[in-house]
């Protein structure tokens, strides 16, 4: 009987370390709508919709920053290159500035230096938005840092509703 040496499981166990890590790599599938698989980004939450995922993870930025800032919004809403500077270090990358067609999204200026906690209508109120629609839609996310896709941005509401401040000792 021949003896198996310690270098065969070695190398054994570095080809299934190999194969392991190799499957953990490759691209997840996700069906939307009945349609047929789609292939997905490894780590897309939306399906595959890389748009949507980079304009929520814009949103969250915006979001964060308000909360280092005392609720404030960027004062830079209305010039989309000093926004770009000014959020990016709460994103990983910069490719959350562009759809995956590489147009940039647009921040809605009318959210310029505005307390994000005083917009009542934060669930209605665009943050960012792509201004060319890709297959089935425009790309938007709300103040609430929800993110959906929309046919039409003429429906959509881009004045937020403040709410009125406490006056002090009431």
């Amino acid at each position: 009987m021949k003896k198996t040496s310690n270098l065969t499981y070695v190398i054994g166990g570095i080809v299934a370390a190999a194969l392991l890590l190799a499957a953990t790599q490759l691209p997840l599938f996700d069906s939307k709508d009945g349609d047929a698989p789609v292939i997905a980004e490894p780590g897309n939450p939306d399906g595959g919709d890389l748009g949507l995922t980079r304009i929520k993870q814009l949103s969250t930025a915006a979001i964060i920053y308000s909360v280092d800032w005392d609720g404030l919004l960027p004062s830079q809403f209305g010039n989309p290159n000093d926004l770009e500077m000014t959020i990016y270090p709460y994103l990983r990358s910069r490719e959350s500035f562009f759809d995956a067609d590489g147009i940039r999204f647009r921040p809605n200026p009318e959210l310029e230096g505005v307390n994000l906690e005083s917009i009542s209508n934060a669930r209605d109120t665009v943050m960012f938005y792509s201004a060319n629609p890709v297959g089935k839609g425009h790309r938007v996310c709300y103040a609430d840092g929800r993110g959906e896709i929309v046919e039409e941005l003429s429906e959509l509401n881009f004045t937020p509703e403040l709410a009125e401040e406490e006056e002090a000792g009431e």
